[in-house]
């Protein structure tokens, strides 16, 4: 299906890997589901969704700049009526009795951008980078050159920001060389594309991070990688700059090359980190607060306590997986609206065997390369490095200092951290040429998946949220 021969297969690269019929076929899918997701997902009801869009707001007024007024608030100042609209449906987070009815929505679909300005804090979203949102911030310059109301508005930048985000996927899988069917896989789960068809800056971290895994099984150990590929791969590892946990994957393919080309690999780790040390220098000098609390939340404390106790935290992330596994793995799949929208059971069940029979199909050799062996072990090292660090972030940020449990946690952190296990999957041309009628079954049941996965998403959000 995905395959056009030239040559043997020891050649470097011999097969083009030609998968555009699958990423067309998910393109119509992921659009497909972002349509869906924006008709049955009530305005704001996706995590931080409003202070992603008040985020952007500022963005596209030219402020990239939040403006901390203490030293744990950071935000700006936003118009009366666009707030109330955000913020319209906050009683029915949590309260599974609680739906959209046709006044509440009347009420918000009217309002505009009226009101006094007033300051509200942002802290969470403030110090996020100006190109975090550039399906949100061409949304909002239409929405107000054209007179939309908030909400029209509101969901035009989903609808922007889904149809880049799918179409950056779509790319990924285009040019995925190396576990192409576990990346459909990844990009089809409910929670993927439930936050594709939002205004979080989650849309774009995940499809940047499809795209740059996706680049990176193009590099073989027969020529010298191309400067397209590194700028490439360079500048989607700038969408990691607002996590920073994320940046460890830059160093992934200096690790995972051949030394005779490891100097031109340090341009795609410059890109992201000169970029970072600038927005560090700047937005987040200027912007962040500090996550303190009158109930033991510390950042300062919370980092002395783990320079003072190093061996207590890999206790610590042990014990957390632990005790919230199960549901870090339905937040994994997905745990639609704010965190409160579960899928049936079955599909969660289904969804977890559907993946380890795809990880023990692209499982690597035990006999393979020197090459490939060191692939197989750098990638999963950053892998687990990248969890750990993910792990840090929130136990600093979210968790009272020197507490045994992490707090905060969400499954979701993980999706693009999991997209980077491809790299160290079997090729899919060697899989193809070896085993072509057990890899056409499995295209088929991965597309199979993904429609389940609209249809699934779609219900849930209907059952959730309308009467």
């Amino acid at each position: 299906m995905c395959l056009i021969m030239k040559g043997s297969l020891s050649a470097s690269w011999p097969l083009l890997h030609n998968c555009r019929k699958t990423a067309i076929i998910y393109l119509i899918i992921g659009l497909s589901a972002v349509l869906s997701n924006i008709w049955f997902t009530p305005i704001s009801e996706i995590p931080d969704e409003p202070n992603h869009f008040a985020r952007a707001l500022q963005i596209s007024e030219g402020h990239f700049y939040s403006k901390r007024v203490a030293p744990n608030d950071s935000g700006g100042y936003f118009p009366a009526d666009m707030m109330r609209v955000l913020h319209a449906y906050d009683d029915v987070n949590f309260h599974a009795d609680q739906r959209v009815t046709a006044g509440r929505l009347a009420f918000v679909k009217q309002n505009g951008w009226g009101g006094p300005v007033k300051y509200y804090g942002i802290a969470n979203t403030a110090v996020n980078p100006p190109w975090s949102y550039p399906g949100v911030v061409v949304g909002i310059w239409l929405g107000r050159a054209f007179h939309f109301s908030v909400f029209t508005t509101f969901m035009l930048a989903r609808a922007l920001t889904g149809l880049l985000a799918v179409t950056l996927t779509s790319l990924a899988i285009a040019l995925c060389r190396r576990g192409a069917l576990f990346l459909v896989a990844l990009a089809s789960m409910p929670m993927t594309l439930h936050l594709f068809g939002s205004c979080s800056q989650d849309a774009l971290l995940i499809s940047a991070a499809f795209l740059a895994a996706a680049l990176l099984t193009r590099q073989g150990d027969g020529a010298p990688p191309s400067w397209a590929l590194i700028w490439g791969v360079g500048f989607c590892f700038i969408a990691f700059v607002g996590k920073p946990p994320m940046l460890v994957f830059a160093i992934l393919p200096v690790l995972t090359t051949p030394l005779i080309w490891f100097w031109r690999w340090l341009v795609s780790l410059a890109i992201p980190f000169i970029v970072s040390i600038g927005w560090a220098l700047t937005g987040i000098r200027w912007g962040k607060a500090a996550y303190e609390s009158v109930d033991g939340k510390s950042e300062h404390g919370q980092i002395q306590y783990l320079l003072h106790h190093p061996l207590q935290f890999p206790g610590t992330m042990l014990r957390t997986f632990h005790l919230q596994g199960q549901h870090l793995s339905e937040q994994f799949i997905g745990v639609l609206g704010w965190l409160d929208t579960f899928l049936p059971r079955a599909f969660y069940v289904a969804s977890v065997i559907f993946a380890l029979i795809l990880l023990a199909f692209y499982l690597p050799k035990i006999r393979q390369s020197a090459w490939e062996t060191r692939r197989v072990v750098m990638t999963l090292t950053v892998v687990i490095c990248a969890t750990i660090l993910v792990c840090i972030s929130l136990y600093v940020i979210w968790t009272i200092v020197g507490q045994d449990e992490i707090i905060g946690l969400q499954g979701r952190y993980f999706i693009p951290v999991a997209a980077f296990l491809i790299v160290a999957m079997r090729p899919d041309p060697a899989l193809i040429a070896t085993r072509p009628a057990t890899y056409r079954l499995w295209n088929v049941v991965t597309i199979g998946y993904a429609l389940s996965s609209v249809v699934t998403m779609a219900w849930s959000l209907n059952v959730r949220y309308w009467p």
